[in-house]
């Protein structure tokens, strides 16, 4: 059975018809379906071709950090189905795009709703940093916006767990451009503070508009973000900062908005 026939067996098992395509990364793509006996019910289908053993534990682990995962601000899976050769994930489709469409679009993203969805990524990194969870890939186009304009972090593909939250790691994973300072120092690091860091650069990215791929030092390259106003500078300032001792954890950032009356207190809850 060639790739076509597969593809084609997997969404006639699930009663679904094929899309076109939603993103495509290294080793798979997202496309749209629908159901075939109603065509308005659409879902997001994640496929992912094993070309090593290692596409293939990423794939089942990511499975089973969202089989496992309840929280507002991350996303669902519906079910799942693999070959020796495949992987096949249904999950919600989200119309809206992600925070990547939205930065790319032709008008500036406003402050307060950038905030708004940094801190609905932050309210989902507090509750997997609870669990020693670590997502290894905030970015921008790995946050959905729901149909209420709320985000929803994705793609756990090469997430894991740690022992503790004290664990330190060695390598980091991440997308080219959303890696901490630390990383080039060889030594061990904290992979919550780095995962706090990945979301700071997306908030610098979706504030000036401008991608951080090359940019050593985003801070020195803004001029310490001295054009952003209070408090969204400082907020930059903390997720940015070289020290991952001194950087904010999802916990702080939260803690800080509900005090400064930035969020609603329902964001501190780990549902």
């Amino acid at each position: 059975m060639d790739a076509v026939e597969q593809y084609d067996a997997f969404f006639n098992s699930f009663n679904l018809v094929r899309g076109p395509c939603l993103g495509s990364g290294a080793v798979g793509e997202v496309v749209l379906a629908s159901a075939k006996h109603n065509s308005s019910l659409k879902v997001a289908v994640k496929i992912v071709t094993f070309e090593t053993e290692g596409c293939k534990g990423d794939f089942l682990s990511e499975v089973g950090f969202l089989r496992d995962l309840r929280h507002p601000r991350i996303l669902k899976m519906i079910a799942f189905a693999m070959d020796d050769h495949q992987g096949f994930m249904l999950s919600t489709y989200f119309k809206n795009g992600t925070l990547r469409d939205i930065m790319s679009s032709d008008h500036p993203v406003e402050e307060p709703r950038i905030l708004r969805h940094i801190l609905d990524v932050a309210s989902a990194l507090q509750y997997i940093h609870g669990l020693h969870i670590f997502h290894q890939d905030v970015k921008p186009r790995n946050i959905l916006l729901d149909d209420q304009d709320r985000a929803v972090l994705a793609d756990f593909g090469i997430a894991r767990q740690a022992s503790d939250s004290s664990a330190m790691v060695m390598k980091w994973r991440t997308t080219p451009g959303y890696s901490g300072p630390e990383t080039r120092k060889r030594r061990p690091m904290s992979p919550f503070k780095l995962d706090m860091y990945s979301l700071g650069v997306s908030m610098w990215m979706l504030i000036y508009r401008q991608r951080s791929v090359g940019i050593k030092d985003l801070l020195a390259f803004s001029d310490q973000c001295k054009d952003v106003k209070e408090p969204y500078r400082r907020i930059l300032r903390q997720l940015l900062r070289k020290n991952p001792t001194k950087r904010w954890s999802a916990a702080d950032l939260l803690r800080f908005c509900v005090w400064n009356s930035l969020c609603a207190p329902s964001l501190m809850s780990s549902h």
